[in-house]
């Protein structure tokens, strides 16, 4: 199949970040085979499926480089409360089985596929399901089966069955990648993080894994007698070019300039610290020259799937902790395309709209009163826009949304496949876990 865009204003995101103001784009099978000046493109490039697209911002996929998107049925469930993960995510994962997280996962999928995000980096329980649902959508997937060994809902020998079984099973896929997932420095032993490690390396994928994510995680490495998560796994020599690093919310100094020679690859959420009153050190490691690449994290921690907001957050919370105008627009952009695409060992392939890359595009409407007087598209992109902007979607030269609409599913029918599934949970669990503290007002009706 083959497509031309026309008329549409590129930006390319190339090693130039070069913007093109009546651009064009040719694809065929599946593969950018030229970009550039509308009318250059169209007298050498014939074909009777064109894509009109004036007033529209033509742009690279967004990928997220860490997701969940299983958790979209958890939004709400943790407002404004502490420790979610352990005290609230736990309990509830325990009565997952594989239809619930398969309703769920098509629900997040969807969404962040309406947001524009083409490729999502996401490892969860009942992997399989979630592949299938992303496969479903023509949505691209880099994907693990979460492994844990010492704590977690899910554990043991079983689950690390299904995590290499998995990798073997989706291996040469057109769509869905595997990876290695362990859950994190406190939840993995030692033992088990090498032989994942070992894995890995035989069968050519990379490593996705939370790094010193909360202060627990912190607290337990250092009972097993390492200064920190970061010095963990370089001592277990998995701080490399081929580990997602996904966090590194509590590092120091030390683990900085660790991050800084061994140059793993950083994920960073914004919106999850934010609402955690967390900072993280995101400035100083890209100025470190460290590939730092920004995911949606999952949709019950921010309570939604916006790459545009997380792209200005990722900004606006820096200038917050280093007081000045740190990071730019086209850094966030770069986070979350060509930066997220070589986070995964996809940057020859995703990212940036050139030619002999893969046709993972984005048409984002800039007619409209918050994007005039459309000065500067790259700044219009990050500050102005948000989900409600996309207005179609292309996945490996198949358009996957037209008009803001799903194109291989029914929204409504994902919809009510989701809230069945929470009911079917909400059963399970038996109104044993209690979520009304989420929904208490402050004491007294001030801040003090």
């Amino acid at each position: 199949m083959e497509y031309l865009i026309d008329g549409a204003l590129i930006i390319t995101m190339d090693p130039q970040a070069r913007i093109v103001k009546e651009g064009a784009i040719f694809i065929e099978d599946g593969i950018i085979r030229a970009v550039g000046e509308r009318e250059v493109i169209r007298r050498s490039h014939v074909t009777d499926n064109v894509i009109r697209a004036e007033g529209m911002i033509a742009m690279p996929g967004l990928i997220s480089a860490h997701t969940h998107v299983a958790m979209s049925v958890m939004r709400g469930l943790a407002s404004d409360r502490k420790d979610v993960i352990y005290d609230v995510y736990w309990p509830v994962e325990r009565a997952l089985d594989e239809e619930i997280v398969s309703a769920w996962a098509l629900l997040g999928a969807s969404e962040a596929l309406l947001s524009g995000v083409t490729t999502v980096a996401d490892h969860y329980f009942f992997m399989e399901e979630i592949a299938c649902s992303l496969k479903a959508l023509g949505m691209r997937g880099v994907l693990g089966h979460t492994v844990m060994d010492l704590e977690g809902p899910w554990k043991g020998e079983e689950e690390l069955k299904k995590a290499l079984a998995f990798i073997k099973r989706w291996k040469g896929d057109p769509l869905i990648r595997p990876l290695m997932a362990p859950h994190a420095t406190d939840t993995v032993s030692q033992e088990l993080l090498k032989e994942l490690k070992d894995i890995a390396e035989e069968e050519g994928v990379r490593v996705h894994m939370h790094v010193a994510q909360t202060r627990r995680e912190v607290e337990r490495v250092r009972e097993r007698g390492f200064r920190s998560p970061v010095e963990l796994l370089d001592r277990l020599g998995l701080l490399d070019k081929r580990l997602v690093a996904v966090h590194c919310t509590y590092v120091d100094d030390k683990d900085l300039n660790l991050i800084a020679s061994r140059r793993p690859n950083v994920v960073f959420c914004p919106s999850t610290y934010m609402l955690s009153g967390e900072e993280v050190r995101g400035y100083e490691m890209v100025r470190l020259g460290v590939n730092v690449a920004l995911g949606l994290d999952s949709p019950c921690f921010n309570d939604n799937l916006d790459p545009f907001e997380e792209m200005r957050l990722f900004i606006m919370c820096q200038r917050q902790k280093y007081k000045g105008s740190v990071l730019k627009a086209v850094d966030a952009l770069r986070a979350m395309t060509v930066n997220a695409a070589k986070a995964l060992g996809l940057e020859s392939e995703l990212g940036s709209l050139e030619a002999g890359k893969r046709a993972d595009i984005i048409l984002v409407d800039y007619k409209s009163l918050r994007f005039a007087p459309y000065l500067n598209p790259i700044a219009a992109v990050v500050y102005s826009a948000c989900a409600g902007d996309v207005r179609a979607v292309m996945v490996d030269g198949e358009i996957v949304v037209w008009e803001r609409k799903l194109v291989k599913v029914n929204e409504e029918e994902v919809i009510e496949k989701a809230l069945k599934a929470f009911d079917k949970l909400s059963s399970k669990l038996d109104n044993k876990f209690d979520i009304s503290g989420s929904s208490r007002p402050l004491e007294g009706g001030t801040l003090k």
